[in-house]
């Protein structure tokens, strides 16, 4: 099977070993990642849900939750603020 998401193949030029890198967590291993299942789309946010812009991920190493901000790049391991309540209107 292929990697999972976000994990990309790379040879060492010294030692010419392979390893892997995961550009969203921007983790290394010389251990190839166990392919995951494949990726579901993503379902709309939902009331409670996270907040825009804010994805939530599995790291494959320790399957630990985290989340991805796919507009600032910030990834954060606790669950962003703002994701239990929705945003209050802009005043006029």
């Amino acid at each position: 099977g292929g990697l999972p998401l976000d994990w990309t193949e790379h040879k060492d030029p010294v030692t010419g070993k392979t390893y892997y890198y995961n550009k969203l967590t921007k983790e290394t291993t010389w251990e190839k990642p166990a392919s995951l299942a494949p990726p579901k789309p993503l379902a709309p946010a939902l009331p409670g849900g996270l907040p825009p812009n804010w994805e939530e991920h599995k790291d494959p190493s320790s399957g630990k939750t985290f989340y991805y901000n796919k507009v600032t790049k910030e990834t954060s391991w606790d669950k962003p603020k703002g994701a239990s309540a929705p945003a209050p209107a802009a005043p006029a």
